[in-house]
């Protein structure tokens, strides 16, 4: 504010011949007090002899009338201090002092005009001797004082539709009526006719109301729960008017991943939002990615299954026991099996390796066999012996579920029983190397036990293959010293 009123005072036209000087005086207590506040507000205007060093140079440039006035004949003065302002070319003395009060501080400037006529007294009020002298001062300019508090603090003025000032604090401006606007960004423009007489100090307290801005969201699903800052949000579809500012938006439903996020809110703009929420992961995505700790829990097991096999049709190529002349070719039909088998091995989490498989399937079914020279007989049954050394798999336990996979190399014993043919019955025996895999789930019944089902199949080049179903249970348990 004083800088604004110095600026006005600076802007006076510069002094001439016909300047009218005004002479300043401070008596009183606080006497020096005023006249350092005056100097920071009006000691740049040379019409005003405040400063000592201002009434020095004044004076020293005068040069004494030959008419004395008053110093020659007191008779013809009505009043000696009317008659020593004008024999110094002066129009006016200001007697200034102060006084506190439990408001503040009150300025007075007793002014004495060379002219004649009662003093005039200016007097200013503030909360500091600054703003108490301004205000007096802007009296003895026929100015008056504003004095605003405003909501931003950093709002910006117009007054008469010209830029003023910014922020709150005092102003000075001719007396009169004008058109005070406030205004600042989001908020709503405040614009007020003031009408100010001379030396009137007013106070005025502006609070721009914040624009608010709108939003809407339309979720999906249509019934999911809406939160804004924490608050339950029942009506989102329809606009709501918000402070502008950053708020925290939640939206939950059953079934669907929680969304969270930080929502802007701008003056004066409606945002309409639709968020369509993610479903959950199901339960078993969860489970795929967290295998129960029951799965992990032993490393060594053994197991015992139940086969169901069917040896299918095909090239056998096997010659008869003690018929050096009689071999089986060909069986026609498959034959059914059944059999147990047990096993042991070693796990980790992806990996097994059953170091040791045994089983034994046997099965009677009459089924026609081909002979050599083209002679067709008959079979009455198989038995089957197999070992399983050191097949290799893997596994992926999902859950309490774990599906796997072996595979290996396989010794396999067969002895065909009651082949027939021209009158003679004989049997055939073979000991074979075959190619074995097998695939099959399990699920984990607890730390120490699981069940399972599989199909496995062994084959080799030429020769007919076997199909298995197996239906097994197993024990788990660790080996001390093993990992």
């Amino acid at each position: 504010m004083h800088a604004f009123l110095l600026a006005i005072l600076l802007a006076q036209p510069a002094p001439t011949a016909e300047t009218s000087y005004v002479y300043w005086t401070f008596p009183g207590p606080y006497g020096e007090q005023v006249r350092a506040a005056l100097v920071n507000i009006a000691g740049g205007n040379p019409a005003h002899l405040i400063t000592r060093k201002a009434q020095n140079t004044y004076l020293s440039g005068r040069t004494m009338p030959e008419n004395l006035g008053c110093l020659a004949n007191q008779g013809i003065c009505a009043d000696a201090t009317r008659g020593v302002l004008g024999l110094l070319g002066l129009t006016a003395r200001i007697d200034a002092t102060a006084e506190r009060t439990d408001d503040g501080l009150i300025v007075r400037l007793k002014q004495t005009s060379a002219q004649g006529g009662d003093p005039v007294v200016h007097a200013g009020s503030g909360e500091t001797m600054q703003a108490a002298a301004a205000a007096a001062f802007a009296a003895v300019l026929g100015e008056a004082m504003l004095i605003l508090n405003l909501e931003p603090a950093d709002a910006n003025l117009r007054l008469n539709g010209q830029p003023f000032g910014q922020g709150s604090g005092s102003y000075t401006l001719p007396a009169g009526k004008h058109t005070l606007s406030v205004e600042a960004p989001a908020r709503q423009t405040v614009e007020q006719e003031v009408i100010l007489s001379s030396g009137q100090v007013l106070r005025l307290v502006v609070d721009l109301s914040v624009i608010s801005g709108k939003l809407t969201l339309a979720p999906q699903p249509a019934d999911a729960a809406i939160f804004l800052d924490g608050v339950p949000w029942k009506t989102p579809q329809t606009a709501r008017d918000l402070a502008p500012g950053k708020y925290q938006l939640r939206v939950e439903s059953k079934g669907y991943e929680t969304f969270s996020q930080t929502v802007t809110i701008k003056a004066a703009t409606q945002h309409d939002l639709t968020l369509k929420l993610r479903p959950a992961e199901p339960p078993w995505r969860t489970a795929a990615k967290s295998p129960h700790p029951d799965t992990l829990a032993r490393k060594t097991y053994a197991r015992l299954r139940f086969d169901l096999v069917s040896a299918r049709d095909g090239d056998v190529g096997l010659p008869a026991e003690g018929k050096v002349d009689v071999e089986v070719l060909e069986q026609k039909q498959s034959i059914g099996l059944v059999g147990m088998g047990i096993a042991a091995g070693w796990r980790d989490r992806h990996m097994i390796i059953e170091a040791l498989g045994v089983g034994i399937q046997t099965g009677s079914d009459t089924t026609e066999t081909k002979l050599a020279q083209a002679i067709l007989g008959e079979l009455q049954g198989m038995t089957r012996v197999s070992i399983r050394p050191g097949w290799v798999g893997l596994r992926y336990p999902i859950w309490r579920i774990e599906p796997y996979v072996l595979g290996g190399l396989e010794i396999s014993k067969e002895s065909i029983r009651g082949v027939t043919a021209g009158g003679s019955e004989f049997e055939v025996n073979d000991t074979r190397l075959l190619l074995g895999f097998e695939m099959g789930m399990r699920y984990v019944i607890s730390p120490d036990f699981f069940a399972g089902a599989a199909t496995s199949v062994t084959l080799w080049p030429g020769s007919r293959t076997m199909a298995t179903f197996t239906l097994d249970g197993g024990f788990a348990f660790d080996i001390p010293g093993l990992k």
